[in-house]
């Protein structure tokens, strides 16, 4: 237990380095190589420690690690492989996310029960995958390019959409947790597309890098529920 909590305090302490050199230091540099290793310090957390892996949330973590250890060598590669190579992992690792709540849930019932639900978060999906495209379309070179984070936005907001529905049919600590995750991870992301693409703002970046920290520690607890947790209990209610 004692090794854990100290893996905690290297990564609150890593969080608050990334938080100096960002505002006061005015480093983004040294705040950007910092903030890459707090993902895979809470990965390094999860293998190391936690009993109840599945393969779908190890391959999750681990593609999500790598692809932000992968920001330490962007300057070492040609730009065009780091971009496509850091893509690619990111939208693989939300993938294999998106299956573990597939494994987990069970979304013909929920379709069945909840068609007026799942109607408008298909509208509100692709209203979000329009504006997230609107906003990187004059800054990326190619159609391929433009492909990439297409796929990206819509691996992306579809992960929300199973995690809130997920939720909604289990009620339970690790739906509720998985969700959370999810919907911390894609504001990180949205906010990260406005630092990077609209305004420059240290206090955006340090927003992004909070919620995706925040994302991670969600995902982390819900290994540590069972699915079927609260289950029971809502069959005696009713």
């Amino acid at each position: 237990m004692w090794k854990s909590g100290v893996l905690a305090v290297i990564i609150t302490i890593v969080y608050l380095l990334f938080g100096y050199f960002q505002i006061i230091e005015q480093d983004t540099e040294r705040a950007h190589e910092l903030g890459v290793f707090l993902v895979p310090l809470v990965a390094l957390g999860y293998f190391v420690f936690e009993e109840k892996k599945t393969i779908y949330f190890t391959g999750f973590i681990l593609l999500f690690a790598l692809s932000d250890l992968l920001d330490l060598f962007v300057g070492a590669m040609d730009y065009r492989l780091y971009y496509h190579l850091g893509n690619f992992l990111y939208i693989l690792a939300y993938i294999f996310l998106l299956l573990e709540i597939i494994k987990i849930g069970d979304f013909n019932y929920l379709i069945k029960r909840f068609k007026i639900y799942f109607t408008i978060l298909i509208v509100l999906d692709i209203y979000l995958v329009y504006v997230l495209q609107a906003t990187v379309e004059p800054f990326v070179e190619t159609s391929y390019e433009y492909g990439v984070e297409l796929v990206y936005n819509i691996v992306m907001v579809a992960l929300l959409s199973l995690a809130l529905l997920n939720y909604i049919h289990k009620e339970n600590n690790k739906a509720m947790y998985l969700f959370l995750g999810a919907l911390l991870i894609v504001c990180s992301e949205v906010i990260w597309v406005a630092h990077t693409y609209i305004v420059e703002k240290d206090v955006l970046n340090i927003l992004s890098m909070t919620l995706n920290l925040s994302a991670f520690f969600c995902f982390y607890k819900q290994v540590q529920f069972s699915n079927e947790e609260g289950v029971e209990a809502r069959f005696k209610l009713d």
